[in-house]
């Protein structure tokens, strides 16, 4: 299973192998307008790689004894597609990867990474080495895996990312994959409308986002499942539970999510209501896509009394700050009980994210009468970033029993 979860990742992959393309190919689409594409702009064929390339990268690799988990070669595509942001219609971009020589139609797979802030991570920049999810992966397996850059990365780049926003994460990851069915057809790829999502940390959130979204709007999605790994679904409690240590190992992701949401909701309140300076000055050039989060953290105190104005903290802390308390409450995801197959994945040893927030979601939906929900405890996991190693070795197997039923 390493080699699942390394292959995309390894930076030698695209520079040591010639089957990487290197003309680009462009498929001039319609525009946006067409009726045969209501989502669809274009597409750019990036990279092939037949199913011995992808098994000679495993024996380069160290790890040709899990050969026998490749099972396709897979096409690599960027794609550009109509989405909207703020109630504007605007282009946004992603990956798809295209498994080769299906014999069956094929289900869909939304992958959905973890939180970035550097647009060189954005997955449609696939040449380069950042960009890698290990999302990819599932594409070897069968899925026609769709990973969205997100709102403010690859082709909305000039806008900032919305950061747990509910409607954005969810509009934008299923506006890519009615843009991906159009694709399809027009290459006449044989797909079927079956579903499955999955994420890892901001890549949870945007998981259950999109899952809630189908679900509350009926669309005509058949979603087998989905696994949503150590995303802070509860925000409110998240934040109250941070505030209360007074100390956090990593302030960028605090500083993310309150400089997004000012910008996302349109807030008419300077930064200094949030951060002292010099922070305040300085966030959005932290956050101007020139900078990864462990960068950002560098710059930023990891005591909060440090970073953010004392009248904020207070003003979670005693509930009266109600225009913040009010977005992260009606951003957060816990509240509802989904009807498809769920899993939510947790480490206790997650320093970013407490386990607690991931328990409290479970038994909140299955209060609210979710049947088919589960959560996993990821027990060998000594931190949040290794968590999500662990969490797809339990999904690969999952999704691939239920895809084969």
């Amino acid at each position: 299973m390493k080699f699942l979860t390394l292959l995309f990742l390894a930076p030698f992959i695209f520079l040591c192998i010639s089957c990487y393309e290197q003309d680009e190919v462009v498929d001039q689409q319609p525009p946006a307008t067409d009726t045969l594409h209501q989502y669809l702009n274009d597409s750019e064929l990036l990279a092939s790689f037949t199913t011995d390339q992808v098994k000679l990268l495993a024996e380069l690799s160290g790890y040709g004894s899990y050969n026998h988990l490749v099972e396709h070669g897979v096409d690599i595509y960027r794609l550009t597609y109509q989405t909207t942001y703020q109630d504007h219609p605007i282009t946004a971009s992603g990956l798809v990867c295209v498994p080769q020589n299906m014999q069956e139609k094929a289900p869909l797979l939304a992958g959905l990474h973890g939180t970035i802030s550097n647009h060189r991570q954005a997955p449609s920049n696939f040449e380069d080495p950042d960009s890698k999810t290990g999302l990819e992966i599932f594409s070897t397996l069968g899925f026609i895996t769709v990973i969205p850059d997100y709102i403010g990365f690859g082709a909305s780049q000039e806008l900032l990312h919305p950061y747990y926003d509910y409607l954005h994460s969810g509009k934008t990851v299923v506006d890519m994959l009615w843009a991906t069915q159009e694709f399809l057809e027009e290459k006449e790829v044989a797909f079927s409308n079956d579903l499955f999502i999955a994420g890892y940390s901001e890549g949870g959130y945007m998981a259950l986002a999109t899952l809630k979204y189908i679900e509350e709007n009926q669309l005509n999605f058949v979603v087998q499942a989905t696994a949503s790994g150590a995303g802070g679904y509860d925000i409110v409690k998240l934040m109250r539970f941070i505030i209360e240590q007074n100390q956090y190992t990593s302030p960028a992701y605090l500083a993310y999510l309150i400089y997004a949401y000012q910008k996302t909701l349109q807030w008419n309140r300077p930064l200094t209501a949030f951060f002292l300076e010099p922070f305040a000055g300085s966030i959005p050039s932290y956050f101007d896509g020139s900078m990864r989060i462990s960068q950002i953290n560098q710059q930023l105190p990891q005591a909060l009394n440090d970073l953010f104005n004392a009248s904020f903290l207070n003003g979670i802390a005693k509930g009266t700050d109600t225009s913040f308390l009010e977005a992260i409450s009606q951003n957060s995801l816990h509240d509802w009980a989904p009807t498809s197959l769920v899993r939510l994945y947790h480490g206790p040893q997650d320093e970013i994210v407490p386990i607690t927030n991931t328990e409290e979601t479970y038994r909140v939906m299955k209060e609210k009468g979710a049947e088919h929900v589960d959560m996993v405890t990821l027990s060998e996991a000594n931190s949040h970033g290794e968590g999500a190693r662990e969490m797809f070795t339990y999904v690969v197997p999952w999704f691939l029993s239920l895809k084969d039923q």
